[in-house]
């Protein structure tokens, strides 16, 4: 509905994690998955599902990209587990618990894999994105990736009062 009202008033919009602009995960995921694609992706962070899954989902989608199918939440109150299946069989795997630092692990193609655990640079990409936004109205981030995050995000709300029921919430019927 968002973006239907942004296209209807001709809004332009953006949203995003700022990690998505550190320069080792933006250099590292496009090199290595020039290689292959993503086949199973794993994020760490720290914070609350409701406010910092943002960051996990982003890098989920930077690195095996839209299509989820369905999430299950798998964790425990204190530190949440989110796993997101692919038609093509491919999984992420998200964790948030205090005191976990920010990390990719990924694995892409047949015994490669890299893990990303710098995250030292990434506002000032992000604050480059965001005036470049403001200049041109034209977001960095593909529309189709945000809608795919906010379907994860959404989905994976839903999931919380299921936990451990695979397929109880549908990235698809929120896309």
């Amino acid at each position: 509905r968002l973006v239907a009202l942004a296209e209807k008033h001709k809004t332009p919009m953006m949203t995003s994690s700022a990690l998505r602009y550190g320069s080792v995960l933006r250099e590292t995921v496009t090199e290595k998955l020039a290689q292959s694609p993503a086949r199973f992706v794993s994020t760490s962070g720290p914070g609350l599902f409701s406010n910092y899954s943002i960051h996990q989902v982003e890098m989920l989608v930077m690195t095996l990209g839209i299509g989820a199918s369905r999430v299950m939440q798998c964790g425990t109150p204190d530190s949440r587990v989110m796993v997101s299946d692919y038609p093509d069989g491919s999984r992420g795997l998200i964790q948030l618990s205090p005191q976990l630092p920010f990390r990719l692990l990924c694995q892409h193609g047949e015994n490669l894999g890299f893990s990303v655990e710098s995250f030292d640079d990434f506002f000032d990409g992000f604050i480059d994105a965001m005036l470049e936004f403001f200049r041109t109205g034209i977001s960095s981030v593909p529309a189709k990736e945000t809608l795919e995050i906010m379907a994860i995000l959404e989905a994976g709300n839903a999931s919380l009062a299921a936990r451990d029921e695979i397929g109880r919430a549908s990235c698809r019927e929120r896309v």
